[in-house]
C-alpha cells in the first residue's frame, strides 16, 4: 500500500483557496497514478516511486506543481516556468489552470527519466 499523507492536517495552515486547489492537483495525481507515494519533504507534499517524481509547493495566490528533472521533460503546451540547471514548475492559480490531461504526459514523462538513471 503506498504512503499516504494526513492531507487534513497538512492543509489546515495554509488559506482555504490554496488548500482546496491543493486538494483537487493532489486528488488529480492520486488518482492517475495510485501506486505513488505521497510524503512530506521540505515542507511540500511530494510524490514519488522508488524516488522523487514532482511536489505540490503552495504558496499564498497560487500552487506550483514541480518536476526534478523539469528541464528535460518535452513539455507540449510549453508552461513549464524555472531557470534552474534541472527543476521546472507548472504554475496553477485556480481551478480552470488543472489541465488533467497536459498534467498527466508531465508526470508519466516524469517517471519514465526518473527510471532512466
Amino acid at each position: 500500500m503506498p504512503e499516504r499523507v494526513n492531507i487534513d492536517e497538512y492543509l489546515e495552515k495554509y488559506s482555504p483557496e490554496m488548500s482546496e486547489l491543493a486538494e483537487k492537483l493532489r486528488n488529480l495525481i492520486l488518482d492517475m497514478f495510485p501506486y505513488m507515494d505521497e510524503v512530506i519533504k521540505w515542507n511540500n507534499l511530494v510524490y514519488e516511486i522508488n524516488g522523487y517524481v514532482c511536489a505540490i509547493l503552495i504558496h499564498k495566490a497560487h500552487i506550483n506543481l514541480e518536476f526534478w528533472r523539469g528541464a528535460e521533460l518535452k513539455d507540449p503546451k510549453n508552461r513549464l516556468e524555472g531557470t534552474g540547471k534541472k527543476m521546472r514548475h507548472l504554475k496553477i492559480r485556480d481551478e480552470s489552470e488543472i489541465d488533467a490531461e497536459y498534467i498527466k504526459i508531465l508526470v508519466e514523462e516524469s517517471i519514465k527519466l526518473k527510471n532512466s538513471i
